[in-house]
């Protein structure tokens, strides 16, 4: 299978949204958050109600990200260096002033605090699996190959990347990776960046 890809045209990404927002709502807000804010979906689709009003009172997603603690664990468990660094949760910000605000406000009017957002047809909240697989069908019907669970961070941090003058650095802090060499992969920018640096040598190239 494939791996996730970010949406890196603005076009394809008002499509893509559009075509969610009329499909089913919860689905247009679990992708607009992880547009935002970059967060990975298996941390966005098991907060509750009472969760998001906090967020919007506090105006800051404030997230234990389960990669990152996974990570921890593990080090932890096997004793290996980085174990005595417990990781903090991820922070980010936003003003009231945004759409996004109103948007998630909106959302949660009327639902009870201990409700999870974005539940699930079968009791619970939507799975990983299950929104992957959402965001694939909405991706070839809208001719965006590869869509899957980690296309809105992906599509966060690609614009991050764009929209900050294509610095690799600001899109790796957004992210953040510890490996430069990860953030490119995770962009799909290995061959704009392999043509970019071997630009110097066709410039050496007389006739």
């Amino acid at each position: 299978m494939a791996a996730s890809v970010p949406i890196k045209e603005d076009q394809a990404l008002d499509d893509v949204l559009n075509d969610l927002r009329l499909r089913n709502e919860r689905d247009y807000i679990i992708f607009l958050i992880g547009y935002r804010t970059g967060y990975r979906t298996q941390d966005i689709v098991d907060l509750r109600v009472g969760d998001i009003r906090k967020i919007l009172e506090e105006c800051k997603f404030e997230i234990k990200e389960k990669k990152k603690f996974r990570n921890y664990a593990t080090k932890k468990a096997n004793e290996r260096k980085g174990y005595n660094s417990s990781p903090k949760p991820r922070v980010l910000k936003f003003d009231r002033d945004e759409e996004f605000y109103d948007i998630l406000k909106s959302y949660i009017k009327g639902k009870r605090a201990y409700e999870y957002a974005f539940k699930s047809q079968k009791g619970g909240h939507i799975g990983v699996d299950s929104y992957a697989k959402i965001l694939k069908k909405v991706g070839i019907e809208n001719k965006c190959q590869h869509l899957g669970a980690h296309t809105p961070r992906r599509t966060y941090a690609y614009f991050i990347w764009l929209l900050n003058g294509k610095d690799i650095i600001a899109a790796k802090e957004a992210l953040g990776h510890t490996d430069i060499k990860t953030t490119i992969q995770y962009l799909g920018l290995e061959d704009e960046y392999a043509s970019n640096v071997s630009k110097c040598i066709g410039s050496r190239i007389k006739r």
